[in-house]
């Protein structure tokens, strides 16, 4: 994946030094200034392609600072002693995983643990994702983590996508998508892993 992105910005970098080198001599052959016409198609050519990379920076470490992070509301051992013996019953048989009206998804680490994920488009390039963990026999929230993600993923060069997605996971997916401070959406994989174990094997 990174010899593709730098690969890609490399041969976008010599084009657009050759657009730039070109429009400079074309202005000085009419007589025009260099400078602004070769700044005109250097602006042209950022903004080609990264003309929401600010905008998308800024308003994704906005809202990672103030949205993001992650709450435990009753930690494992707190649960385990509430009910007491119920975790040796448990086991990995899950129930389907189903799509919610309101667009969460959720699914079954055992039959008495479930989580909802939900991720909706909060703004160009920036998807909010939500998650919370449930005990299902008393739909008590145990934890819950949102997280912001910017641009796509590299999957899309797995997966397949419009060129718009391509362009979003080279420049905006690049290095840390998420909260990468907070790590919300890690520290909840971590928590859920926890009640999750209650059943494997069995």
């Amino acid at each position: 994946m990174g010899i593709v992105i730098f690969g890609a910005m490399a041969l976008y970098l010599v084009v657009s030094i050759a657009v730039v080198a070109f429009a400079a001599r074309a202005a000085k052959k009419k007589g025009r200034s260099p400078w602004r016409w070769g700044g005109a198609a250097a602006l042209a050519m950022y903004l080609l392609v990264f003309w929401d990379l600010i905008p998308t920076v800024v308003a994704h470490q906005y809202y990672c600072g103030k949205e993001a992070g992650f709450w435990v509301y009753k930690t494992l051992d707190q649960w385990k002693a509430e009910n007491a013996g119920v975790a040796e019953t448990l086991s990995e048989k899950r129930k389907p995983q189903t799509t919610g009206k309101d667009g969460h998804f959720r699914y079954w680490t055992t039959q008495r643990f479930y989580t909802d994920r939900k991720q909706t488009r909060f703004m160009h390039a920036v998807l909010r994702e939500e998650e919370r963990l449930f005990d299902a026999n008393t739909d008590q929230l145990l934890a819950q983590s949102i997280d912001f993600l910017r641009g796509q993923s590299g999957n899309v060069f797995a997966m397949g996508g419009s060129l718009d997605d391509y362009r979003q996971a080279l420049i905006l997916g690049w290095g840390n998508r998420g909260c990468g401070a907070t790590q919300p959406t890690e520290r909840m994989r971590v928590f859920r892993y926890e009640f999750q174990k209650l059943g494997e094997g069995k």
